[in-house]
């Protein structure tokens, strides 16, 4: 049951060694098939952990991908599917990664049309900067800056001919703030502002800061980032999918940003944009209830969480985050 009283399905989540995996699988089953009813020919899902990073390799040399592919597939017996599933039903990702040592890189907006063409070659010019406008598509901008962006594509029917059911391109800078269960770096709301939450706020903040600080080499070592073209495709096409990114494509498309520029302080944009909502939420500490309850008042509060979850993931696209934005939009 939930603190309230109200029954719930609770979910609990166990680690199971890949040696161990067939074992646990068969024993689950035959239990739940001894069950009957609605348990008989029971199915469950598994996430492998501990998995990122094991797939890196060369994508020119067709060896190193094949290596690669077979460790991502390694938990799985490949024999048992049919080849037609393979080519129809089960998906892979395939990505590609543009580094520069001591630079944060980032995905250049006005260049999405052109990266869409690199991950669908059958779609036009024309239709992929119809795409752009679409549904279909979201532009996720980098700490609020419309110049600099990655975007999600779900291509449907523009990319049978490529076999491509997804596009995701983005960069790895975030990855020093991603947090898969709430805490620190979770999405805030309004609802910290709460004079009993404020403090709590304030100190998280301040702890944003500081990795941002350590980041731009606080602590001796400068974070780079990379910038990632990764797509969807079936398993049985994933071996010849997107091995390379050419130098043209990357010289319209990727901005280099020095990472001490990128993160830190002085004249530097993640450390700056973070001190400088801190700077506003402590004075809203200080003042007056009375005056923190002016709609005025509210709003601000209520556009720094929103400014400062733009700084840690890509800006909230509910529709009353957008319309707060564009409300407090300067005119």
């Amino acid at each position: 049951r939930l603190a309230r009283g109200r029954a719930a399905f609770s979910t609990v989540s166990h680690d199971i060694p890949v040696n161990c995996l067939q074992r646990f699988a068969q024993s689950l089953l035959a239990r739940l098939d001894r069950l009957g009813g609605q348990f008989h020919g029971a199915f469950f899902e598994l996430e492998a952990k501990g998995v990122k990073g094991t797939s890196i390799h060369n994508p020119s040399d067709e060896e190193r991908r094949r290596d690669a592919l077979e460790t991502v597939l390694d938990p799985l017996d490949i024999t048992l599917i049919p080849d037609e599933e393979l080519r129809t039903r089960w998906y892979v990702d395939v990505a590609l990664e543009v580094h520069q040592p001591g630079h944060v890189m980032q995905w250049l907006t006005d260049a999405h049309p052109r990266l869409i063409r690199h991950a669908l070659p059958h779609v036009n010019a024309t239709r992929a900067r119809e795409l752009t406008r679409s549904k279909l598509y979201a532009c996720d901008l980098s700490g609020h800056l419309t110049d600099l962006s990655g975007f999600r594509l779900e291509p449907r029917s523009y990319g049978t001919r490529d076999r491509v059911t997804y596009a995701n391109v983005y960069t790895t800078d975030k990855n020093v703030t991603y947090q898969l269960n709430g805490g620190l770096f979770r999405r805030h709301t309004s609802v910290d502002l709460y004079p009993n939450k404020l403090d709590k706020l304030l100190q998280d903040i301040d702890a944003i800061s500081t990795t941002f600080h350590d980041c731009a080499g606080g602590q001796g070592v400068l974070q780079d980032g990379a910038a990632r073209f990764e797509v969807r495709v079936n398993i049985a096409y994933a071996l010849f999918t997107h091995t390379t990114l050419p130098n043209d494509l990357i010289r319209h498309s990727v901005l280099p940003i020095p990472s001490r520029l990128w993160w830190s302080r002085s004249r530097f944009f993640k450390f700056y944009r973070a001190t400088a909502i801190y700077s506003v939420l402590q004075d809203i500490a200080t003042t007056p209830p009375e005056a923190r309850a002016w709609i005025s008042s509210l709003q601000l509060g209520s556009i720094c969480m929103y400014m400062l979850n733009g700084v840690i993931y890509r800006p909230s696209e509910l529709k009353i985050d957008v319309s707060l934005a564009k409300a407090s939009a300067l005119r």
